[in-house]
C-alpha cells in the first residue's frame, strides 16, 4: 500500500437532486451519487479509512479526528462541512 508514484485522495460522496443536471445527463431514476475530490491525505490516514471501507456520518467517531495529523484533519473537516453520504479514499497514480 505504498504511495511510491502516487498520492491518496479523499472523496466525498453525496446525493444530488438537480433537475437541470438530471435532464442534461438523461438521468431520471432519482438522486445521483456524486463523487467530489476534496484533497490529499497521508498514507496512515488513508489506511485507517480503507480499513473502515468508507466513513459515514454514523462511523465518523471511529476515525477519531483528534488523532490525525492537522493537514488530514482539515481535509476531512472540509469534506464533512457540506452535505455528504460517505468519505472514501482512492490512490491517484502520478503520470511521470
Amino acid at each position: 500500500m505504498s504511495t511510491k508514484g502516487g498520492t491518496w485522495v479523499l472523496l466525498r460522496l453525496r446525493y444530488l437532486s438537480d433537475i437541470y443536471l438530471s435532464k442534461v445527463t438523461s438521468h431520471f431514476a432519482g438522486d445521483m451519487l456524486v463523487m467530489e475530490e476534496i484533497g490529499e491525505v497521508s498514507e496512515p490516514t488513508a489506511r485507517k479509512i480503507l480499513e473502515m471501507g468508507e466513513v459515514t456520518p454514523e462511523t465518523l467517531p471511529a476515525l477519531n479526528l483528534n488523532e490525525l495529523p492537522d493537514k488530514d484533519r482539515k481535509v476531512i473537516e472540509r469534506a464533512i462541512s457540506g452535505e455528504w453520504k460517505a468519505l472514501k479514499v482512492v490512490r491517484r497514480e502520478k503520470n511521470d
